[in-house]
C-alpha cells in the first residue's frame, strides 16, 4: 500500500480522534492533492474531564476530597470546550471519531466508565451537527469502527483469541474455559496494542509514510521514539533529549496516540483505494497486493 497520496480533488485536513475522557488522543493530517506524503501538523493526548470540584462537606475528610464531575451539564460543557477551544481551531474538513463499544471483551456488564465515554461521544456528534446546521462549521463527521483499523494495518499479523488457544480445553469445566478465553482475550489485546505502537514507531523513524510538519509534533515524535526504545523488547535508544523529557512524562500511554494516527492514515488509504477502484477498476487494487 502506498504511503503517498495521489488524490486529485480538494485537499483534506483530517482530524482523527481516539475517544476517551482522561485519555483522548487526536492528530491532524493535511492530505495534499499531489503525490506528496500526508503531513502530521498536530498530535496530542489530553484529558477532557472537567476540573475537580471541591466537596463542600464540612467534615475534615470530605474537605480534602475532590471529584471529577461526569454529570450531563458538566460533561456537555467539557465537550463544547474541547471542540470550540481545541479541535475546531484546526479547521478540519473531515473529523474521524473512533466508534465506542458498549461492552468490553464480551462482558455481559456495561461498565460505568464505558457509559461516560459513550455519553461524551454522543455529545460531540450533537454539537458538531448543531454547528454544521447553524453554518458555524462546514465539514464531514465519519465514525470509524476500531475493529477495522487494526487488521487493516497489521495484515494478518493481528493476534486473536482463537490463535492463542493452543491448550486443549476439552473436559474442562465451563468456568475454566471461560477463564482461559478471558485470559487469551487480554493477551491478544496486549499483543495487538504493542504491534500498533511498534508500527507507528517505524513510520516515524523511517519517515516514508507521513511527514512531520510542526515543531511541537517533532518534539512529541522524539518523545514517542525515546519512550518506545525504553520499553522491554524495544530497540535500545540514547538518553532522551532534554526537551523531550518533560513531554515523555506527560505522554502517558502510547497506544492512544498510535490509534489516532493509525485511524487517520487508514482513512487516507481507504479514500485512495476508492479513487483507484473508480478510475482503474478493482482489479488494479488486487494486483497491487
Amino acid at each position: 500500500m502506498a504511503g503517498k497520496s495521489e488524490t486529485k480533488g480538494q485537499p483534506m485536513r483530517i482530524l482523527s480522534i481516539d475517544m476517551g475522557i482522561r485519555n483522548l488522543a487526536y492528530c491532524v493530517l493535511d492530505v495534499p492533492t499531489d503525490s506528496s506524503l500526508p503531513k502530521l501538523v498536530a498530535w496530542k493526548r489530553i484529558a477532557v474531564s472537567s476540573a475537580p470540584v471541591p466537596n463542600n462537606n464540612k467534615s475534615e475528610l470530605a474537605a480534602t476530597v475532590e471529584k471529577e464531575s461526569f454529570e450531563p451539564p458538566a460533561l456537555s460543557a467539557a465537550a463544547f470546550k474541547l471542540l470550540h477551544k481545541t479541535l475546531l481551531p484546526h479547521n478540519p474538513t473531515h473529523i474521524l471519531i473512533e466508534r465506542q463499544r458498549f461492552r468490553s471483551m464480551g462482558s455481559p456488564k456495561i461498565l460505568e466508565w464505558t457509559v461516560r465515554v459513550n455519553m461524551l461521544e454522543s455529545m460531540i456528534y450533537a454539537i458538531l451537527l448543531t454547528l454544521r446546521e447553524e453554518g458555524a462549521w462546514n465539514g464531514t463527521v465519519i465514525p470509524i469502527a476500531p475493529g477495522k483499523v487494526g487488521p487493516f494495518w497489521l495484515e494478518g499479523e493481528e493476534a486473536t483469541t482463537a490463535s492463542l488457544e493452543e491448550v486443549e480445553t476439552g473436559g474442562s469445566s465451563p468456568a475454566a474455559v471461560m477463564e482461559t478465553k478471558t485470559r487469551n482475550a487480554k493477551l491478544a489485546k496486549a499483543l495487538n496494542k504493542g504491534a500498533k505502537i511498534d508500527l507507528v514507531r517505524n513510520w516515524l523513524a523511517i519517515g516514508d509514510r507521513v511527514e512531520v510538519d510542526s515543531p511541537d509534533v517533532e518534539t512529541l515524535v522524539m518523545a514517542y521514539l525515546d519512550k518506545w526504545d525504553k520499553k522491554p523488547g524495544g530497540v535500545k535508544g540514547k538518553r532522551p533529549a532534554k526537551d523531550s523529557v518533560a513531554t515523555i512524562e506527560k505522554m502517558g500511554k502510547l497506544d492512544d496516540l498510535a490509534d489516532s494516527l493509525l485511524q487517520g492514515m487508514a482513512f487516507i488509504q481507504w479514500e485512495e483505494n476508492k479513487r483507484i477502484a473508480r478510475e482503474k477498476g478493482i482489479s488494479s487494487l488486487l494486483e497491487a497486493k
